[in-house]
Parts: structure tokens; C-alpha cells; sequence
């Protein structure tokens, strides 16, 4: 298997046709995976396997070698879905064949293997602000939309938005809240409309400053057009970045 550093982040493949049941299959091809590896990782300690029973994975996606192009859709590949779990080196990565839906995706081994820190970094803080969308938006967003954010990766830009503070915060609760972010590094994560309407998907957040965006915790999200965006995004992020 050939994986891309980019497609740590998620898969490659986006669904920009089908209903809710495309979700239906995902999350499905999602619980197979979570069992087969619980059941072929005696390794992993309590605390790791009830990491894997409730948090979201990451999608892996390697196109069949003789995959003509065309409508994404219905390309068939290996798609992983995989953890990265807290304490370990290795990235777990449920390995199954199917096109894009999922539709008949099943286990058919368990790899272990290891990326550079970086790369788990980003995938990290990328999982974060996906699981604020899951949370909070995803039943607001069409199926086109939806499937882009879960198989796809955002863009990553620094940005200057007005921090958001909790609904009933006390005055000195709010303050201490904004002297907190305005200590920190502020980026946003752009998924952009998959009918090119010139909307998107943002999710914004905060990392300790010169660490890049380790540590990312979100602050908000939202649907915004791209005039809503002008002035608020900033230069794009590189992993390279400190």
C-alpha cells in the first residue's frame, strides 16, 4: 500500500452524489472497523481500546491501480479506516475494499504504521474540527456537503476572527477566556462547497503559539460566503510551520 502524507489527513475521494445512505454505510464500514481491531489488538490497554470505542477515525483511501478517471463516486480502492491512538507509535488502519459509499466494505487485515509527527499533528487537530462539525452542524448540511467534510481535507489558514465566548459566561469569565486566546495562535479550517456556490464550511480555533497547530481546540464554526471570509483569512498554514 502507497499512502500520501496529505492522505493521513483523509481520504482522497469525495461523494458529491447519493442520500443519507451513504452515511448509513460509512458509519456502518466504521463499526466493523472499530471491532475487527479491537479484536486483533490484544496490545492496546484499557484506556486505548475505549479510545477506539468512542472517538471518531480518520479515512485512508489508495485508488485501484487501474482506476480510470472520472466520477470519484464509483472508484473502487482500499479505503482504511484509522485511529490514532494516545501512547501509541503506530497509526491503526483497518484495511477493506470499495468504492467511495462503502457499500459491502469488510475488514480484511490490520496494519500498523508509523508517520511522521507532523503529519499526526495536523491529522489530529483536522479530527478535532471535523468532530465539531459532526457535534454541531453536520445534521444542517446536505449529503454533498457532508461526505466532503468527512473524506476530504480542509484547507488550513491563519485567520483573525472574533474569538467566541460561551453563552451565559459571567463578565470576568469571558474576559479571562479572551486573555487566554489572545495568548494563542488562531487558525481556520476551510471545507469549500462542493457545488462551487462560493459558500463553505469553516471551523475556527487556537494552538500555543510557535507550535504550529498542535494542541488545536476549536472556538467556533460556521457556514460563511467567501465575502463573509474577506479579511478574516490569512496566509495559508504549511506543516512546516513552527
Amino acid at each position: 500500500m502507497k499512502f500520501g502524507i496529505l492522505s493521513l489527513f483523509a481520504a482522497a475521494v469525495v461523494a458529491l452524489t447519493g442520500c443519507r445512505s451513504d452515511l448509513y454505510y460509512q458509519n456502518q464500514a466504521v463499526e466493523e472497523a472499530r471491532n475487527y481491531l479491537l479484536e486483533n489488538a490484544p496490545e492496546l490497554d484499557i484506556a486505548q481500546r475505549e479510545f477506539v470505542r468512542f472517538n471518531s477515525p480518520v479515512f485512508l483511501f489508495e485508488p485501484e491501480n487501474n482506476a480510470s478517471g472520472g466520477d470519484l463516486v464509483y472508484q473502487s480502492g482500499q479505503i482504511c479506516v484509522t485511529w490514532i491512538i494516545p501512547g501509541k507509535e503506530d497509526v491503526y488502519m483497518v484495511v477493506g475494499f470499495s468504492d467511495s459509499r462503502m457499500v459491502g466494505w469488510s475488514p480484511n487485515r490490520l496494519v500498523r504504521k508509523q508517520f511522521p509527527q507532523k503529519d499526526v499533528i495536523v491529522s489530529n487537530a483536522v479530527n478535532a474540527a471535523r468532530n465539531y462539525v459532526y457535534q454541531n452542524l453536520y445534521t444542517n448540511l446536505p449529503v454533498d456537503m457532508a461526505n466532503q467534510i468527512r473524506f476530504t481535507p480542509p484547507e488550513i489558514f491563519y485567520s483573525s476572527f472574533k474569538p467566541e465566548t460561551p453563552f451565559g459566561a459571567t463578565r470576568e469569565e469571558k474576559e479571562l477566556i479572551l486573555k487566554q486566546l489572545n495568548s494563542k495562535t488562531q487558525f481556520a479550517m476551510r471545507w469549500t462547497w462542493p457545488d462551487n456556490s462560493g459558500n463553505y464550511v469553516v471551523v475556527i480555533g487556537y494552538a500555543p503559539q510557535g507550535r504550529g497547530v498542535e494542541g488545536f481546540a476549536v472556538n467556533s464554526a460556521g457556514i460563511y460566503s467567501a465575502d463573509e471570509l474577506t479579511g478574516f483569512i490569512g496566509e495559508k498554514f504549511s506543516n512546516g510551520d513552527e
